[in-house]
């Protein structure tokens, strides 16, 4: 849509030499550029502002976020420790093994 000056800048303001009816191309895409951006910004604000007159509900859904977080974080350190105990104890059986083996071919060898 073509918007007109007078729409954007008053016709008393002191800056505009000329009056015109129309934007320029180029005029008109840096108009919808910061409509755009701004447009943009006001939605990110409105996504992280709590909305007014419940700031509790935002706060409380924010802490039981964080310890569901927190919770997960707990369980995945609990698992991963568990899961190196029983890697590091299956590498100590896999080294006996093996040793075992290599003692019981050598004697095997020597009987020979």
């Amino acid at each position: 849509t073509i918007m007109s000056v007078t729409t954007i800048i008053p016709s008393s303001t002191s800056f505009t030499h000329t009056r015109r009816e129309t934007l320029t191309p180029v005029e008109r895409e840096m108009v919808v550029t910061v409509l755009e951006d701004s447009v943009h910004q006001l939605s990110v604000l409105g996504a992280i502002m709590p909305p007014i007159g419940k700031p509790s509900a935002t706060s409380d859904s924010l802490s039981e976020a964080l310890s569901e977080i927190l919770e997960n974080q707990r369980l995945l350190e609990e698992k991963f420790h568990h899961l190196s105990v029983t890697d590091s104890k299956t590498h100590t059986n896999i080294k006996d093994d093996i040793h075992g083996l290599s003692a019981a071919a050598q004697t095997t060898n020597n009987i020979k």
